[in-house]
């Protein structure tokens, strides 16, 4: 008897990413679920509709643990956002990875691009670096994957179902990057048992400190308060923790802006002259060849241009995560057209054109929901980033 049951209902997993026309849900982890008793959600429809996603977002909220595949043989763009939103957000999370494959793939029947190839490749790498920030569990199999849910779901540690060669990513994470967690120790000590586990140390965490700290963060703070890997914390041990680290609120940001975005016309013309005009400090990650992870950690503010003359599916999953660290974020999205065309010279197909689209759609309601200013203009998105910078340094 299948598990499956309505948006409406409490169910524990909820299997998200790759839809149509991929059959991972019914060929695999299905059948997985029902063996072991696990309800799932499953939001696989024939066709599509933008007012879906309301109806999406409530089965995710009622989820326990959320399930999602990045297959080969679509774009992936929504499940790419949900993915690196719910990271930010320490959301309990599995993913699967299924890497692009050479020159000549083909996506829903049609050969795509080698530019939108490397731009695909650029997001999942994003993707895999952002869930191996959060010491989040990455695979490559979905059995595997499976009985790694399952572990989170009965709170056992995750550590039992992963094998080295399982694993595509690992967990050692720099102590400054952070994510928020709501909740404090003695809220996560439901059987007032005297210890929590990893994961719920972080929530705690973020919400004393209002500092996120990862579950591979804490790997390299916990040796020093017990030296036999332990899983779960005691409460002596996560007060030695918290003694040992020091709130965001004593670093100082780095710049006042960080603006990211595909183009660099609208930062010649628009952005540098008004933030120069206002004698703002601001970081440009696409000038950086190392990690910009810590800059847009510790900037005031962090401004995303989706701009109608690109993919711009890394720029949505970086600001998808920073949505979901909850930090002070400025949208400006512009909707692809039929006659839009990337970098100037690259003309999209229908299907791309909808895909690339659909991901702005949901960026646009993740902005909403989280009460974001989300503009079309990109002069008018600077203006409002250099004003909430200003606001926060006075």
């Amino acid at each position: 008897m299948s598990k499956c049951i309505t948006q409406d209902e409490k169910h524990q997993i909820f299997l998200g990413g790759s839809c149509n026309p991929t059959t991972w849900r019914q060929d695999e982890a299905i059948p997985l679920l029902n063996d072991r008793g696990i309800t799932f959600y499953n939001p696989q429809v024939a066709h599509w509709r933008h007012e879906l996603i309301e109806k999406e977002h409530q089965a995710k909220q009622n989820a326990s643990v959320l399930f999602y595949v990045i297959d080969n043989k679509t774009r992936n763009v929504v499940g790419i956002i949900e993915a690196a939103n719910f990271a930010g957000s320490s959301r309990k999370l599995v993913l699967v990875v299924n890497a692009y494959n050479g020159d000549g793939h083909r996506i829903n029947g049609e050969s795509i691009s080698d530019q939108e190839l490397i731009d695909l490749r650029k997001s999942l790498d994003l993707l895999k670096e952002l869930m191996e920030r959060q010491g989040i569990p990455t695979f490559e199999n979905i059995p595997i994957a499976v009985k790694c849910a399952e572990e989170i779901l009965h709170e056992r540690d995750v550590t039992k179902c992963i094998n080295t060669q399982d694993k595509i990513l690992t967990q050692e994470i720099d102590e400054e990057l952070v994510t928020l967690f709501q909740e404090t120790f003695s809220a996560f000590d439901t059987r007032n048992s005297g210890t929590i586990s990893l994961d719920d140390v972080c929530r705690a965490y973020g919400r004393i400190y209002r500092e996120n700290i990862s579950i591979g963060d804490l790997r390299t703070v916990l040796p020093q308060c017990d030296g036999n890997g332990s899983s779960s914390v005691s409460f002596q041990q996560f007060c030695s923790i918290l003694g040992n680290r020091k709130s965001t609120d004593s670093i100082e940001c780095s710049h006042d802006l960080y603006l990211t975005g595909e183009g660099a016309d609208w930062k010649e013309q628009i952005a540098k002259p008004l933030l120069r005009k206002h004698g703002l400090s601001y970081f440009i990650p696409e000038l950086y060849k190392e990690d910009c992870f810590t800059a847009l950690c510790r900037s005031r503010v962090l401004l995303f241009v989706i701009s109608e003359n690109s993919r711009a599916l890394t720029t949505m999953t970086k600001a998808a995560f920073a949505l979901g660290l909850k930090a002070n974020v400025i949208l400006c999205i512009q909707r692809l057209r039929t006659d839009s065309k990337i970098n100037g010279c690259e003309k999209l197909s229908d299907q791309a054109i909808q895909d690339y689209n659909r991901g702005r759609d949901y960026l646009t309601d993740l902005g909403k929901r989280n009460n974001v200013p989300i503009y079309s203009d990109i002069e008018k998105a600077v203006l409002q980033a250099i004003y909430q910078a200003e606001f926060k340094s006075s």
